[in-house]
């Protein structure tokens, strides 16, 4: 019987950014206005010590806004890797919607993107693109829409709402081993 090429699948911990991975002073994109969440670095160490999945999926509509560009988002989140990196921890895959409704850019422009949280695409595509067990896996967001999404998903969802983020999945008996 020839073996089964399937790789295992992992549980996977979905963050949200802005709001979870990082302070949310709205629109953040530049690495002089990126502030950690206390615990978030710590909570990213914990997971890839345990063999989990790490994924970020964040909304960006600030790209289709103008505000700011894929290429900046893109140089943010690699000096995320590169703090990460430093306290033995890293994130697996950042998927992102930069679209809107009012998007000044038409490529951006959508009524209802299906990659735009509350609506579960980003989460859907990281299942695709990686051996994620869904059932054991959940997401940790700040915005209702972020929930939605996830349970949309098929994923568990918990709602953070500030303070130190390793601390709060401790307290909710969310850390892995």
């Amino acid at each position: 019987m020839p073996a089964d090429p399937t790789p295992p699948t992992k549980p996977a911990l979905f963050l949200d950014r802005d709001g979870v991975l990082n302070a949310d002073h709205g629109y953040v994109s530049r690495w002089e206005d990126f502030q950690w969440i206390a615990g978030a670095r710590e909570t990213v160490a914990a997971f890839n010590r345990a063999g989990w999945i790490v994924v970020v999926v964040t909304n960006q509509s600030g790209i289709g806004r103008g505000y700011y560009t894929e290429d900046d988002m893109h140089g943010l989140h690699a000096r995320m890797a590169e703090e990460l990196k430093a306290a033995g921890a890293h994130v697996d895959a950042f998927y992102f919607a930069p679209h809107h409704p009012d998007s000044k850019l038409e490529r951006y422009r959508h009524p209802d993107h299906p990659d735009r949280k509350p609506n579960p695409g980003m989460l859907l595509r990281a299942m695709q693109d990686w051996p994620i067990d869904r059932e054991a896996s959940f997401l940790v967001g700040d915005k209702p829409s972020d929930l939605e999404a996830a349970t949309r998903a098929g994923v568990r969802a918990v709602l953070f709402d500030g303070g130190n983020l390793y601390e709060f999945l401790a307290a909710e008996g969310l850390l892995p081993g």
